[in-house]
């Protein structure tokens, strides 16, 4: 292990670098754009370079952007409009208490991401105490 805390540019990582459609990050140039090799799903990130990305940040004690690289990682694994819907879930005043539960629960059910439902179950707690709960109208 180098101590390059930045696998992008740290030569033992170079190679599982990835594109979530499996390119190198060399394969992503100016020239493979040019000669329209490159569709937008070749500039995803793959969720194995976020979780690379989390193990150096805990290497380095950057623990909290490690739990933010493993979200992320996990994100990646759910389509965007439901990665929106959690966003627009997540505002202040949008969502009740059980809404956000049943949106943590669909995510450890459909997506096998535990990270993001517990990030969303703190939410509830946070949302909770400092009254940010969408109002029920009776």
């Amino acid at each position: 292990m180098t101590n390059n805390n930045n696998p992008q540019t740290d030569p033992e990582y170079q190679n599982h670098i990835r594109t979530a459609t499996g390119r190198s990050l060399e394969s992503i140039n100016l020239q493979a754009v040019m000669d329209n090799q490159l569709t937008p799903e070749d500039l995803r990130i793959h969720a194995e370079t976020l979780q690379l990305q989390a193990q150096k940040a805990r290497q380095a004690g950057y623990f909290l952007l490690a739990e933010n690289f493993e979200r992320a990682a996990e994100l990646t694994y759910i389509p965007d409009a439901m990665v929106l819907s959690i966003y627009e879930a997540l505002r202040p005043h949008r969502s009740t208490r059980d809404e956000l539960i049943q949106l943590a629960d669909r995510l450890k059910a459909e997506y096998a991401a535990e990270q993001v439902s517990n990030f969303v179950l703190g939410a509830v707690e946070i949302y909770t105490q400092r009254n940010l709960l969408k109002k029920i109208v009776q």
